[in-house]
Parts: structure tokens; sequence; C-alpha cells
């Protein structure tokens, strides 16, 4: 993945890390964590990486949280269905999203690809299991760790569902960064 974002992106500075405990050595203006943050699976987890992003940003730095779910709008049973098509090769990939046991913070969505090339088919299964959290433990969390916390709800992407924007201004509550 690095080397396919390296050749995307020619002339950005890359770095290989955990999010919930990476240290630079230097700050930002902002830091993103997009859907990669749906795989911290604990209470734990967030904090760590709420941590790394308030020792990454200055006074007033802005983080951005986008899970790909909250506890209020997880879809549990949801089906979604998609076709990929390249020169000789269809891709069908079915994704089943479910929470098998509502009362811990995770869930998981299983993926079916049936992958046609050259008129043979095979079939391939791949689950994930990420976090689900309620929105109130995103905020409080990131309250915790320093941050003054906006919520703002994005619009759904082509699948059909949205997400949640957690937006966090640095340098509130902790010492040593107010």
């Amino acid at each position: 993945m690095t080397v396919l974002s390296e050749g995307l992106n020619p002339g950005v500075e890359h770095h290989v890390g955990d999010m919930r405990n990476i240290r630079l050595g230097r700050v930002f203006d902002a830091v993103l964590v997009h859907d990669a943050v749906s795989y911290l699976l604990t209470f734990q987890d967030l904090e760590e990486t709420f941590a790394t992003a308030a020792a990454h940003l200055r006074p007033g730095g802005v983080l951005m949280v986008a899970p790909d779910w909250v506890q209020e709008t997880f879809p549990d049973g949801w089906v979604y269905e998609w076709d990929r098509e390249q020169v000789g090769i269809t891709v069908n990939i079915e994704e089943v999203m479910e929470d098998p046991d509502p009362f811990d913070t995770q869930v998981e969505s299983t993926y079916t690809y049936t992958i046609t090339k050259s008129g043979e088919t095979t079939v391939e299964v791949d689950t994930h299991v990420t976090g689900l959290f309620p929105i109130n433990t995103w905020t409080e969390l990131m309250e915790d760790a320093g941050f003054e916390v906006e919520v703002r709800p994005l619009p759904p992407n082509e699948g059909g569902y949205g997400s949640w924007l957690f937006i966090g201004v640095a340098g509130y509550g902790v010492p040593g960064q107010d």
C-alpha cells in the first residue's frame, strides 16, 4: 500500500506506523484519520489514537476523524453489492455487515468476491472486524484528549450510507497545550 500511495502521491513524505503510538517529533496544522479508525476495537485504542493526534498538532490545530459507522446508525444485517470490471476480469463484491454481540464494541463485515477471469469463476471470502462506538464515546474521548469537538453528519456515499465527521480543535484542557 505504501508503494502504491507513493506512486499516486509523489513528493509526499510517507511514514509507516501505528496511529495509536507513532511519534514523528513534529507538529502539524491538521491530522486526518479517515476510515482506518474503524479498525480500532477498544476504548483504549481510541484514547491512544487521540493522544497521538494531540501530540502531533499545534495549539489550534484540527483533528478530523471519520469512522465508517457509529453505533446509532449502524445498519445491522445490511447487504451492499457492487461490480468492478477490467479488461478480461469481472469482480462482484457483496458486503454483509452484522453485529454478532450488541454488548461489545465490535462488528463484522464479510466480503464475498466472485471473480470471473478468462471464463473461470472463483470465490474468495474475507471478514473484517471493526470497532463500533456511540457518538458520545467519540466526542468524550476526544474532549478527554484536549480537543474542543464538533460533530457533523456526512452525506451518503454511493452505497447509500453516510457517516459522521468528528472535528477537534487542539489545545483545550490538556496541560501544556493551553
